[in-house]
């Protein structure tokens, strides 16, 4: 079910929008459905004014600070699924940069920057980055093969019929906003659906 709550932005409320657990901003007087720009192809942020200045957040920030807390001193937002785009309550956490760095040697995501002697002795210490354990290489291989493809996936959410609901009510004219409510899955998710960028293999 979606939910709405006041957008809360690094501890400043902006009264005149609203963040749902789903990853969607609105305009809370008029309703309506604010679109968010893409940031290095990694992140959606979204613009907002306050006293005549607009001001750019990251939209998975505005998600955890509104329906968890504000961010704890040094920690960073993480993705739970690997995708950035992926702005789901359920898909976001705060956590430690050592967590962050563990979590995506864990993926399979690489980060570009340096890290901190600290980081790379604990890294070093567990073996992140080295080794495959048995389990993530027959993941690997399954997933070479096409057997993770679609529903077939582990963490797959939606179905094959899903998709193909989610396709026709977009050839009706139903707007990607209201297919957002109406499946409770992040507007970036259904544009890849519709865009046929994801589920591809559906027809």
């Amino acid at each position: 079910m979606v939910k709405w709550r006041t957008v809360l932005a690094n501890g400043d409320n902006y009264n005149n929008y609203e963040v749902s657990n789903t990853g969607l901003v609105r305009n809370q007087k008029r309703g309506k459905i604010l679109n968010p720009r893409s940031v290095g192809r990694a992140y959606f942020e979204i613009g907002l004014y306050k006293d005549g200045k607009q001001k750019f957040y990251l939209v998975h920030r505005l998600v955890l600070e509104a329906f968890v807390r504000p961010c704890p001193t040094g920690n960073q937002a993480n993705h739970k699924d690997g995708c950035k785009f992926n702005n789901n309550l359920h898909n976001l956490e705060w956590v430690t940069p050592y967590e962050n760095t563990k979590h995506a040697y864990d993926t399979g995501l690489r980060y570009n920057r340096r890290h901190s002697a600290e980081t790379k002795a604990k890294m070093a210490k567990s073996g992140y980055g080295k080794k495959h354990t048995e389990e993530s290489k027959a993941k690997m291989r399954k997933a070479k093969e096409g057997l993770y493809v679609g529903e077939k996936h582990p963490r797959a959410k939606l179905s094959e019929k899903d998709v193909i609901e989610i396709r026709q009510l977009a050839d009706k004219g139903v707007k990607q906003s209201e297919i957002v409510e109406l499946k409770s899955i992040s507007l970036s998710v259904v544009n890849k659906i519709i865009n046929r960028k994801a589920w591809r293999h559906v027809e």
